[in-house]
């Protein structure tokens, strides 16, 4: 079944440039997002690279672990099958104050991804979970078909000890907390995913 998500056009929100990785400063992007983005057909979207779909992807971190997927071959995308992500992603869906304030859409969004994938317990709220979610950057990869028409608005969610986390529709995911050195190899994750760990080893490693 078809639904309707927020698009963009590639030139409003890239230029004629691109970039290939993360951008830590989000806000000339999202600034675009807020003034060009509009509604269109998943469908449609799927099959036209001069449109970018903005998709919500975020790493949900424990100390030094970070909450790791793995897809089946039941799921929409098949592109992502058997693909290993530390990435909760959903494409943007209508919402109410979204021609007053991208950021509300943003967080109503995400917010919703992450409870009809996972389960948290304790429950974490609205309010406390976008409270708690920390903006990394933006994500670009244009090298396969997934990444040329998609635009990742990265952020994290830092969870406190003793919260847990498992997946609804474990047809669909499996998951679970890993450390760097529990990973799958590099080649079984997502694109996105690759950048993303990258970014925690630097973060991890300085902490050490």
């Amino acid at each position: 079944m078809d639904e309707t998500i927020l698009v963009i056009r590639r030139e409003a929100l890239l230029g004629t440039g691109t970039f290939t990785g993360i951008q830590s400063d989000w806000r000339p992007f999202l600034n675009q997002l807020e003034r060009h983005a509009f509604l269109a057909s998943r469908q449609e979207a799927e099959r036209r690279t001069d449109w970018k779909q903005p998709i919500t992807y975020i790493l949900i971190t424990q100390d030094h672990e970070v909450f790791t997927t793995i897809r089946s071959q039941e799921g929409i995308e098949e592109r992502l099958h058997n693909r290993v992500s530390i990435g909760i992603g959903g494409h943007l869906r209508p919402h109410a104050a979204m021609e007053e304030d991208f950021r509300a859409t943003l967080a109503d969004n995400s917010y919703r991804e992450l409870t009809e994938e996972l389960r948290f317990a304790p429950p974490l709220g609205f309010s406390q979970m976008t409270r708690q979610l920390e903006p990394i950057g933006v994500l670009n990869d244009d090298r396969d078909e997934v990444g040329q028409c998609h635009f990742g608005l990265v952020l994290r969610l830092q969870l406190e000890p003793g919260v847990s986390v498992t997946v609804r529709e474990t047809d669909l995911l499996r998951g679970a907390f890993k450390n760097l050195s529990e990973m799958p190899p590099i080649d079984r994750m997502e694109s996105w995913s690759r950048f993303c760990l990258r970014l925690l080893e630097q973060e991890w490693n300085r902490a050490q």
